[in-house]
């Protein structure tokens, strides 16, 4: 498959060359547990050591300790619900399911007023690119910003990420905590082995993180470039679809395009690109499967039939100009067919 025809780079990315070569290493030559005190142990240790002042650096923190691994933001977004008392929290009700769905079951009020001392508010919304990181929230999900937009973590005082969503390996990412000693064995999410300073139990995913800390550094290093690829790769999909509603605000990541095209199901525009080898997708790859409207969407104001006709592309570093106009071509010629 040509991964210049794949434009769900919301849901994950392909892994950097670059990365995968500085993985290898770790996913045969060399063994070891970071916690174990023998050499290979402390080869292990060290090396995530290494990543993680490396990721704090990348990220202008203050401190590396100040960085929990964890399996992905999924994890981070759980670990912070868990911390929270539903007194003096709200969510926003554009949250990506990995916060929404935990803060419901904990009875964490959604609203957009901020006027609760614990707000959590997305950086980027994975379904519509829309920011809303500027008014600087307790926690931010940062998944969809870190390594693609200008984004400052010390403005927040928690806030996760994934790698897989910037060229890094699938299941690993970050915790952010500016106050690391607000996650403590007795208050964990995930209790049992020490690790993390008893903050996260878990054996360390040694290859992953180290390869987050490569993808990280290449993402930092070509964010400029790769911001300017995307903005306008976007434009041009926006002036070829015009006809259709952009879900967007003038805080917009370039990254992320959300079009409602009324008349059918987006799974089924979705499931007649795929059969022409491109990869786009109806929204949150969790739930892109689902039956219901995305409440995402309908936070925004679309009706349930809207929102269910909405589609989501996505950039990336390796989608081209010529792939974006066969794409365009490829939606208007399903438009036309499937279109009763």
């Amino acid at each position: 498959m040509n991964p210049a025809n794949y434009f769900d780079n919301a849901a994950t990315t392909y892994l950097h060359p670059d990365v995968r070569e500085v993985m290898l290493p770790w996913l045969g030559m060399h063994a070891g547990n970071p916690r174990s005190i023998h050499s290979w142990g402390q080869q292990a240790h060290h090396a995530v050591e290494d990543a993680r002042a490396r990721i704090a650096e990348l990220l202008n923190l203050e401190d590396p300790s100040q960085i929990t691994f964890t399996s992905g933001a999924t994890e981070a977004c759980n670990t912070i619900i868990h911390l929270l008392d539903p007194e003096t929290a709200q969510v926003s009700p554009f949250e990506h399911s990995a916060m929404r769905v935990p803060a419901k079951l904990k009875n964490i009020p959604f609203s957009t007023e901020r006027n609760q001392k614990n707000q959590i508010l997305i950086a980027c919304s994975n379904e519509t690119g829309i920011l809303y990181s500027t008014q600087n929230p307790w926690f931010c999900d940062a998944t969809q910003a870190i390594g693609k937009i200008p984004f400052d973590l010390n403005l927040t005082n928690a806030a996760s990420l994934s790698a897989h969503k910037l060229h890094g390996p699938m299941g690993v990412g970050i915790l952010y905590l500016k106050d690391p000693t607000l996650l403590q064995e007795s208050n964990s999410h995930q209790a049992g082995g020490g690790q993390e300073q008893g903050r996260r139990a878990g054996t360390l995913n040694v290859p992953g993180i180290i390869g987050m800390a490569k993808a990280l550094e290449i993402a930092v290093l070509n964010q400029e470039q790769n911001h300017i690829h995307a903005s306008s790769l976007r434009e041009l999909l926006k002036s070829e679809l015009q006809q259709y509603k952009f879900n967007e605000s003038e805080n917009q990541s370039p990254f992320i395009l959300s079009i409602t095209i009324p008349g059918f199901t987006a799974q089924t525009l979705v499931q007649e690109v795929d059969r022409h080898r491109f990869a786009i997708s109806s929204g949150a790859a969790c739930s892109s499967q689902s039956t219901e409207p995305s409440p995402v969407l309908k936070a925004l104001g679309l009706s349930d039939t809207e929102a269910m006709s909405t589609i989501r592309i996505s950039f990336s570093e390796q989608n081209t100009p010529e792939s974006c106009a066969n794409l365009a071509k490829i939606i208007k010629t399903a438009i036309k067919d499937i279109r009763p």
